[in-house]
């Protein structure tokens, strides 16, 4: 299947509070998983965006069993 010219690529970095809707987490406490090097983030000036994938991976880890 071909893709459109007009459709938008998905979103692949949210900002924190982005992510932290996604998660079901405060900014802080995604700031804290950045911090505390649990979530890779990339960084722009002040701002953190954390990539899509990333989230996901870190919901897989996170599970108990």
């Amino acid at each position: 299947m071909k893709k459109e010219i007009n459709e938008a690529p998905k979103k692949r970095l949210f900002n924190l509070k982005e992510a932290a809707f996604y998660l079901g987490h405060t900014e802080w406490g995604m700031r804290t998983l950045i911090w505390k090097k649990e979530l890779p983030s990339v960084g722009l000036g002040r701002k953190y965006y954390i990539d899509i994938a990333d989230l996901d991976q870190w919901i897989e880890r996170s599970k108990k069993i």
